[in-house]
């Protein structure tokens, strides 16, 4: 892929600045709060059920929750490391614009709501896979396209979508929905896209 650099609009800036918005910060903090004393009530008000003699096992119940949920909220949002990476993508200005010019287009089927999935063996004799929800919209727009670009933050991999730089072009063919595990195993849950290895390929045919 053919990579290009401009920098940020104004609607990109606008969306990194927003994770790491000290308002942002103090909103999670205080959902998190909320959640540990709505927990903490219902285990307090279930303990009460029982003799007073037993230790405060709603307390350490509580407590262990709050720590599986900070552990998993950093998993899932990509937490301080993520954050310093966007702060790095501020600080440097540029965005990335993945060039992709397809050859062959293979179309699967909406899994559930994921969202339809493409397989694309590009002129650069690349395969790249695209899937997700964000697709619909670009589907109702004719994608795929004869050039197109993958908008990224180049260190936080933040996406900011497709961007249309081409006519639309046929889908080569069309298959059935992927299995989960399928899916999982290429890594299509990690990004909106990703470039295939051949054994990652294998796993397609």
């Amino acid at each position: 892929m053919e990579t290009q650099t401009a920098p940020f609009t104004k609607k990109q800036l606008k969306e990194l600045e927003g994770y790491v918005a000290l308002s942002t910060s103090i909103t999670r903090s205080i959902g998190f709060l909320i959640t540990l004393i709505l927990v903490g009530g219902i285990l307090n008000a279930i303990q009460r059920n029982f003799p007073p003699t037993l230790p405060p096992l709603w307390l350490i119940l509580t407590i262990a929750i709050g720590i599986i949920i900070y552990v998993k909220a950093g998993k899932w949002t990509g937490g301080r490391k993520l954050r310093n990476k966007i702060r790095q993508d501020l600080k440097n200005g540029s965005c990335n614009y993945l060039i992709i010019e397809p050859t062959d287009v293979i179309e699967y089927a909406e899994l559930e709501d994921e969202g339809p999935s493409y397989l694309i063996k590009t002129i650069d004799k690349e395969t790249i896979f695209l899937s997700g929800q964000f697709l619909e919209r670009h589907k109702r727009r004719k994608f795929p396209w004869e050039k197109f670009a993958l908008q990224e933050a180049p260190a936080s991999k933040i996406s900011f979508g497709i961007q249309k730089m081409g006519d639309p072009i046929s889908v080569t063919e069309q298959r059935p929905p992927l299995e989960y595990c399928v899916l999982k195993q290429i890594g299509a849950f990690n990004g909106d896209y990703v470039v295939l290895s051949s054994q990652e390929l294998e796993l397609l045919s």
